[in-house]
């Protein structure tokens, strides 16, 4: 027969035994809600979308135009004079630029002799061989 002295031991070491795999048992519940928070506060990261320049969404008169690698701008050239072509008129970050012949220009920028003088919400003053002109989205000057 046990002593009731062992038997005492014995429920002693039962009760540490339980209260020490209560403890781990909620330890290890608290890390693995950490980790699932910790992984998908990770994968937000890595999702977030990176900033694209061939995919941007730009205001165009009032439009919405989005810009894709896919698209492609007229520059045409006819008996060696260059069409001139307003495609459109963007603000990006309160700063306003525009596209001509496919390339983004802001005020004071130059291409051989076209000087982008001020840009407008509906049209752009150009300087052209001395002479300021005015040019709307989609409208075409011969140079």
């Amino acid at each position: 027969m046990i002593k009731l002295k062992n038997v005492n031991i014995i429920i002693m070491w039962i009760m540490i035994f339980t209260t020490f795999l209560s403890i781990s048992i909620a330890i290890w519940q608290i890390n693995s809600k950490y980790n699932k928070i910790n992984n998908t506060l990770r994968a937000k990261t890595i999702v977030l979308p990176q900033k694209n320049k061939t995919n941007e969404r730009f205001i165009i008169s009032g439009e919405i135009f989005e810009l894709n690698n896919k698209q492609k701008f007229i520059n045409q050239k006819t008996n060696k004079k260059q069409i001139l072509l307003l495609s459109g008129i963007l603000v990006i970050n309160n700063k306003k630029a525009c596209i001509i012949n496919g390339m983004f220009l802001k005020e004071g920028d130059t291409i051989k002799n076209i000087k982008i003088i001020k840009i407008f919400h509906n049209k752009v003053e150009i300087e052209i061989n001395g002479q300021n002109i005015n040019i709307k989205p989609g409208e075409k000057i011969i140079v």
